[in-house]
Order: C-alpha cells, then sequence, then structure tokens
C-alpha cells in the first residue's frame, strides 16, 4: 500500500508499503477473469475480458519490478553504509 511519509511536521512524500493484501487480491481477480474466459457464454465479453486480463498482468508486473528495485536499492544503501563506516578512521 502507499503510505504518506512526514518527517516531523514535513510532507516528505510517499512509500511503497507491504503489498501482500494488494497482491492477494489482484491474484484473484486474475483466477476470476481466466473463470469468466473458459465460460461458453464469453461471446459478447471477450474483448473486455481479454483487455482486463492485459491489465492486470501490468499491474501485476509493476508491483513486481518495484519491489525487485526497491530490495536490491535497500541492499545497495546498506553496503554503501557499510562501506562508509568501515572507511572511517576512528581516532
Amino acid at each position: 500500500m502507499v503510505t504518506k511519509y512526514v518527517k516531523g511536521n514535513v510532507d516528505r512524500g510517499y512509500t511503497v508499503g507491504g503489498v501482500e493484501e494488494v497482491v492477494l487480491i489482484l491474484d484473484d481477480n486474475c483466477m476470476q477473469l481466466q473463470g469468466m474466459a473458459g465460460s461458453r457464454f464469453i461471446g459478447p465479453f471477450l474483448n473486455t475480458v481479454q483487455r482486463w486480463e492485459q491489465v492486470l498482468s501490468l499491474i501485476s508486473e509493476v508491483i513486481a519490478v518495484t519491489l525487485y528495485c526497491r530490495t536490491h536499492l535497500l541492499a545497495g544503501l546498506g553496503f554503501c553504509l557499510f562501506y562508509t563506516l568501515k572507511s572511517k578512521k576512528v581516532k
């Protein structure tokens, strides 16, 4: 979920929180669309169902890429912080 990030009284933008619930609902809707696509009564609704399948697939890919980037960004920041602290000499 997208949540507003405020530090003190300063609005710092938005952050991406846990997306488990969103992914669960997205998967459920994809399964429902697949069930509709397999129905013998799909005729008049085929184009609409196919378009929704494409849209939900794109949303799923965006979430996956966002999580991938966030994971690797945090890992990279952790490495940079460790390297910076290690390279400083304590006197």
